[in-house]
């Protein structure tokens, strides 16, 4: 992990491990080991600004794709899961001492930390508990001064957020003006701990309203809603693996065919990608999107913010 610049994620002062209580009443502590733990351990009252849209259901689709457009021919990221591999094809090599940080990187592992350092990048992984994250914090409340990062990455996390208004707001504050931001969020999934699926619709406004201006979108043909309750639902998990693999790709092979067969047997080659398009922005269960961070951005208002016992 970098030497991190760190702040009280409530009033935004400085922070140091000999800082203690801060002076907004705050306590914080360092574990053993000599992480920071700066979690909020009361309730607290938060303001935000917020850009809202009157327009409605209002989607870029030409922005969409079922792959990330790949800016890097290779990454060290042969340990990663299919969809962490995509994310990563997404990112550019660092330029000078450029920084980023993994929104939600995993309690028990950090996905994207040996990649992006293999990268170039000075990361830091932020998660809520466990032993795997460089900083305990809580997205909501983030213990970094405003503009600090210049790359952030997510990856199915912010179905999980009680409040992704919030934490988009925190990722906006904490990114410099050009920061690349590029992750995945779930859409249709069964239930587990989430709070919010969010539909492409949803992701748009949610990085919008924020001050990220999206690149491209990803809707996923392979992680598919019927895919996802197969192998997380109850109904799902009481059939074998390779039943649940076999009823999930013939649902999907059953809507791509047509798409196949002309690209394949009529000279019709631009089909196929334009089913598989189809067919997940019906069906998609993952949500991806490359995104910068430009011009005003939603925000935290009211420092230090109000805490309550």
């Amino acid at each position: 992990m970098t030497r991190l610049a760190l702040v009280c994620p409530c009033c935004l002062a400085p922070w140091t491990a000999s800082t203690g209580v801060c002076s907004c009443g705050m306590e914080y502590a360092v574990d053993p080991t000599g992480r920071p733990d700066l979690r909020v351990r009361r309730t607290v009252d938060l303001k935000l600004s917020y850009r809202y849209d009157p327009e409605w259901g209002q989607f870029p689709w030409h922005l969409s794709a079922t792959h990330f457009s790949e800016v890097v021919g290779h990454h060290d990221g042969t340990a990663l899961e299919n969809t962490e591999r995509q994310v990563l094809l997404a990112v550019p090599p660092a330029s000078g001492e450029a920084t980023s940080i993994d929104l939600g990187c995993g309690r028990a592992r950090q996905r994207f930390a040996a990649p992006l350092a293999h990268l170039g990048y000075r990361h830091v992984g932020v998660d809520i508990e466990g032993p795997a994250p460089d900083v305990l914090a809580d997205l909501h409340l983030l213990p970094f001064p405003d503009g600090y990062f210049d790359l952030l990455v997510t990856s199915a996390v912010f179905e999980h957020l009680k409040s992704p208004h919030v934490a988009i707001a925190e990722a906006a504050r904490v990114s410099r003006e050009g920061a690349l931001f590029v992750g995945t969020i779930a859409f249709g999934e069964p239930c587990h701990i989430s709070y919010f699926h969010h539909s492409p619709l949803a992701v748009h406004e949610l990085l919008v309203c924020s001050g990220f201006v999206p690149e491209q979108y990803v809707l996923s043909a392979d992680w598919h809603a019927f895919r996802a309750h197969l192998e997380m639902g109850y109904a799902g998990a009481r059939w074998p693996r390779w039943f649940r693999r076999f009823a999930a790709g013939s649902f999907a092979a059953l809507g791509l065919a047509p798409g196949f067969v002309r690209s394949r047997f009529l000279g019709q080659a631009d089909r196929w990608e334009q089913d598989r398009l189809a067919f997940a922005r019906s069906h998609a269960a993952l949500v991806g999107f490359v995104a910068r961070r430009r011009g005003p951005a939603l925000t935290r208002l009211g420092r230090p913010a109000t805490a309550t016992r």
